[in-house]
């Protein structure tokens, strides 16, 4: 199996990069990052950043594009996850809704 990125993978890292570089939080997140012991001010700025991607597009990157997704594959959503995490950006996790639709 081939694992390396295809162009058309490397030409969404370079799509996300560019948005994520003029639009990523303030505030980086810890690597030990927990919602569960954050204020309430942290709670509202997370709502916030997800409010930011979903309105870019960049929430649900797996889901078929009829349902308001990217269709990304395996290979892009691990670029998401690289890209997101490059930036100590947040995951777009609020419980489970996103994961469970």
């Amino acid at each position: 199996m081939d694992f390396n990125f295809t162009p058309e993978d490397e030409a969404f890292r370079k799509e996300l990069r560019t948005w994520l570089e003029a639009n990523k939080p303030d505030r980086p997140v810890s690597e030990l990052d927990s919602i569960a012991e954050e204020d309430e001010g942290e709670w509202h700025r997370r709502v916030a950043w997800f409010r930011k991607l979903a309105a870019g597009g960049w929430t649900g990157i797996d889901w078929p594009k009829e349902y308001g997704g990217r269709g990304a594959g395996i290979l892009q959503t691990i670029v998401y996850h690289q890209e997101l995490a490059r930036v100590r950006a947040p995951l777009p996790y609020v419980g489970s809704g996103v994961g469970l639709i």
